[in-house]
């Protein structure tokens, strides 16, 4: 943790967050990152139930989800969205984007007092990427098993890393 402060510079935690409650399965940071993913639409949301209510029967800290849009096939969107629906059923449960943390975190007002930001759907490009392929890493130099969608025809050998980001 750093020791100095920074004026101006803000950072968001990545909580740890467990895909079971066993210790042979090593917490992760990113919700698409815990081993073994979650398969279906249950598994999904379940994962992400049980995480939140670690936190919301605890210390109450923020619940940030953190996680690459294309882990999201239809099923675990499917499971995601189904745990976003019961996060808005909470009446003490707000979800806010980062910018809106740190907007509070500059400017403290009253629950009472928050607006919540209407959301814009903005028209992504269509991917130019002709075809995608999934590459599958059984162990990697930090240890663990990864997976990676890459646009193109070969995986690189290794899992890219940090000082390999080409995975030579």
């Amino acid at each position: 943790c750093p020791n100095d402060t920074y004026p101006g510079l803000w950072t968001v935690p990545l909580n740890y967050l467990f895909r079971r409650n066993d210790d042979k399965y090593t917490p992760c940071a990113m919700a698409d990152s815990c081993l073994p993913q979650p398969e279906t639409s249950e598994d999904i949301f379940e994962y992400l139930r049980f995480n939140f209510e670690n936190f919301y029967h605890t210390n109450r800290a923020p619940f940030p989800v953190f996680l690459h849009e294309a882990s999201l096939d239809k099923e675990r969107k499917e499971g995601y969205l189904r745990f976003v629906d019961w996060l808005l059923e909470k009446e003490d449960v707000h979800l806010v984007t980062v910018s809106e943390v740190l907007d509070f975190m500059r400017d403290p007002k009253p629950k009472e007092s928050y607006a919540q930001r209407h959301c814009t759907k903005e028209d992504l490009p269509e991917s130019t990427c002709p075809k995608w392929k999934r590459c599958h890493y059984p162990t990697t130099l930090r240890g663990g098993e990864r997976y990676m969608r890459i646009c193109g025809t070969a995986c690189p050998e290794n899992y890219p890393w940090v000082n390999n980001p080409d995975g030579n």
